[in-house]
């Protein structure tokens, strides 16, 4: 046999063997966490506000919104409710899913679903900027961010959480496309005045980088993450645009799918141990 052959076959065999210990290794994680799940959950769920309390009670800082870049896997809804839970019940006021294939823009109800089988108090929630109010949703014009380490809405007496669901047509670089579109449809049909919440048809040269900014965060009406969560083996950002992470620390998730809520507070560890230069 000759000596190519040979390597060939020792990469098979070293590829084969590795499959293998990565299949033993995701069995072992996934049965584990059933058995602990089954054990725990009538505890586990009756105090897991206090908790994650008690766990993030001595973090230096905890991000104000949090992003979740779904990459190549399929959503899991109930383990998006669960993210969804934990960020509540760590006082983090805006959540955002990007899925850039659109899955789960299309197929959002579901998520809200789950959730309202979960009890969670949907008055509490604004909904891609729509508020539910008795069991419907309208919209509501809220100022984001965050005051002394309180949102807005809490100063004012109440906590409201913002879920976003992001695609790469209202999220990703295909927006881009689009805000081009449009802007070079209204300049050249002479469009003056306001168009909807956009601000006026520009000339040439007031068409800038500052212009195309405002012009995009008019529909896009969120704080820039603090944190990115990247589900997947291959660490990329599948097309969000660059704009609205300039300062986003992100952190690689093998897998969203039975995601633990010990894992979910590591991130949180790790994001409050981040020193973040702000390109400095």
């Amino acid at each position: 046999m000759s000596s190519p052959s040979v390597y060939r076959l020792l990469l098979i065999i070293l590829h084969c063997l590795y499959n293998l210990v990565d299949f033993i290794l995701r069995t072992w994680i996934y049965w584990r966490y059933r058995v602990y799940q089954y054990f725990t959950a009538n505890t586990f769920i009756q105090n897991i506000d206090n908790y994650i309390h008690l766990r993030i009670l001595h973090l230096d800082k905890l991000p104000a919104h949090i992003v979740i870049i779904l990459g190549t896997e399929k959503p899991s809804y109930s383990d998006l409710s669960n993210i969804v839970f934990w960020c509540i019940a760590s006082g983090i006021p805006y959540i955002t899913f990007y899925d850039h294939k659109g899955t789960l823009k299309k197929t959002e109800e579901i998520l809200k679903d789950t959730l309202i089988e979960r009890k969670l108090d949907m008055k509490q929630i604004i909904w891609n900027h729509e508020e539910y109010k008795n069991g419907i949703t309208s919209t509501t014009t809220t100022t984001n961010g965050y005051k002394n380490g309180k949102s807005k809405h809490a100063q004012n007496g109440t906590r409201k959480f913002h879920i976003n669901i992001l695609s790469h047509t209202n999220g990703g670089k295909h927006s881009l496309v689009n805000t081009i579109k449009k802007l070079s449809t209204s300049y050249y049909n002479n469009r003056g005045g306001e168009t909807g919440n956009h601000p006026p048809s520009p000339s040439s040269d007031m068409i800038d980088i500052e212009y195309l900014n405002n012009y995009i965060n008019s529909d896009f009406k969120l704080p820039e993450p603090d944190l990115g969560i990247v589900c997947g083996n291959i660490l990329c950002l599948y097309g969000i645009l660059p704009w609205h992470i300039r300062t986003t620390e992100f952190i690689q998730l093998e897998t969203h799918v039975n995601i633990h809520i010990d894992t979910f507070l590591q991130i949180l560890y790790k994001y409050a141990k981040s020193e973040q230069r702000y390109g400095k």
